[in-house]
């Protein structure tokens, strides 16, 4: 945890020390959270999609062994990947995220 607080705060030490007021100071601590946002919603993409094609081939081995796979483990794989999804694109049509311009 100490750690992390070090690096945040020399991530935002030069943004700090260059600013000439208050609001450049907040401008600047917003650069990692904008990066954070867009890496969460890449990784939704990158999990669901995963999820999604993990589904359709734990369905394919469920159909040539039916024993082996739950019946419900392929249609809950893909109701979260689809979840996954649509969480950035939920995301991104709130107003939550219109101040970061993520795209």
């Amino acid at each position: 945890m100490l750690k992390k607080c070090i690096i945040l705060a020399l991530g935002l030490l030069p943004g700090m020390l260059l600013a000439a007021n208050l609001g450049e100071v907040a401008q600047h601590a917003m650069v990692p959270a904008i990066f954070l946002a867009k890496f969460a919603h890449a990784a939704c993409y990158v999990v669901g999609s995963s999820l999604v094609l993990g589904s359709f081939m734990k369905y394919g081995h469920r159909r040539t062994h039916p024993g082996t796979v739950r019946a419900s483990q392929p249609i809950i794989m893909f109701l979260f990947g689809v979840a996954a999804i649509c969480l950035p694109i939920v995301a991104q049509l709130s107003m939550a995220t219109d101040a970061l311009t993520l795209y």
